[in-house]
């Protein structure tokens, strides 16, 4: 995976400067990153990550780690594959074949996104980074693979910028991962943020870590009320507030405030098939990471975020001054076992989707 654009609260594209969208990315995709773990992360072993998911006698099966540090060692294998393809996409070729050993889901259509960039050499400086500290993980158990986990986990830019914002404390990023096999490598599909002081304990271990398909439904039915929100819509009714999910509306109001475009629209519906809306069983409820793909239409008054060049070397000739990108929204919530769903955390990156990703 490359680096999210979205960044406590502040909305950037990746063209405006790659060197400072990249630190400030991955300042929330790993917000605290103070202390812990060296600058250069240790391979961690696959095998290692996968010891626990030895199918159990249990009827409901074992979780994909069975600890904090079993899921550190997956992501620090992780990390030395994912860095291993962004210093390959220093130079030619860019396929997003690469990108398929580490990504899958969400996080590949956003390296298609970067795929095609580097491809009309808009390439990155470096802007390796790694997981660095398991804050949480949330990991049901399960008889068969694939199997999957949930990591709150802070990261850390290898190489940041001077001029580089620091990372917003109260935010960590959130990793969902799967792993297609036994001692297959994990891949890395969906990322959100959450604030750190408001996300749950992770639920005991055993069969009341599985979430019940009652659970899944009432995820899922939250998940549907957001897009009608962003889209300029009321607020959603199963929310106890929008703080932490309003990003979209919020960058509306301030760009046409300040004169930079003249009309914001947002057309946002749930990622399809099975990488759209996660549950996961939590002490006192249900922690949601949803995905959705968006297409955000500007009408601009204005200079663009990204040149003109890269605009049309990624999005396309379009006709001025409309212009259309699409993107990865992520929004993280909490289900308790009664009353509404509390905000955590909100996503977005630049991504292409379907044909346009080859």
């Amino acid at each position: 995976m490359s680096v999210p654009v979205w960044s406590s609260g502040v909305l950037m594209s990746r063209r405006v400067s790659g060197v400072v969208a990249c630190a400030l990315a991955l300042s929330l995709s790993v917000s605290a990153c103070s202390g812990g773990a060296e600058d250069t992360p240790a391979a961690g072993s696959t095998k290692a990550a996968a010891a626990s998911a030895t199918p159990s006698e249990a009827p409901y099966g074992e979780p994909a780690v069975a600890s904090d540090a079993e899921a550190l060692a997956a992501l620090q294998d992780y990390n030395r594959r994912n860095n291993a393809v962004i210093v390959a996409f220093r130079k030619p070729p860019y396929t997003l074949a690469r990108w398929k050993t580490v990504d899958g889901g969400a996080i590949l259509a956003e390296d298609a996104y970067d795929t095609r960039a580097a491809a009309h050499g808009f390439v990155q400086p470096d802007n390796r980074w790694v997981f660095q500290r398991v804050v949480k993980v949330y990991a049901p158990p399960s008889k068969t693979w694939p199997k999957e986990m949930l990591v709150a986990a802070d990261s850390r830019v290898l190489k940041r910028p001077p001029d580089a914002p620091r990372p917003d404390r109260r935010f960590v990023g959130l990793g969902r991962f799967v792993q297609p096999a036994e001692g297959a490598p994990w891949l890395h599909v969906a990322s959100g943020y959450a604030v750190r002081a408001r996300l749950p304990q992770p639920a005991p271990a055993g069969p009341e870590a599985i979430p019940t398909d009652a659970d899944r439904a009432r995820a899922v039915e939250l998940a549907q009320e957001l897009p009608a929100y962003w889209s300029g819509g009321t607020a959603p009714a199963g929310f106890a507030g929008t703080k932490f999910i309003d990003q979209p509306r919020t960058y509306r109001t301030e760009q046409l405030k300040r004169g930079i475009h003249r009309d914001i629209k947002y057309d946002v519906r749930l990622l399809d098939g099975p990488d759209s809306v996660h549950a996961y069983r939590a002490q006192g409820g249900v922690l949601v990471l949803a995905s959705y793909r968006s297409t955000v239409t500007f009408t601009a008054v204005t200079t663009l975020f990204w040149t003109e060049a890269s605009n049309k070397a990624v999005w396309g000739a379009q006709a001025r001054p409309v212009l259309r990108r699409t993107e990865v929204v992520g929004a993280t919530f909490f289900v308790p076992d009664s009353g509404k769903a509390r905000p955590l955390g909100y996503y977005r990156n630049d991504a292409l989707f379907g044909g346009a990703a080859q």
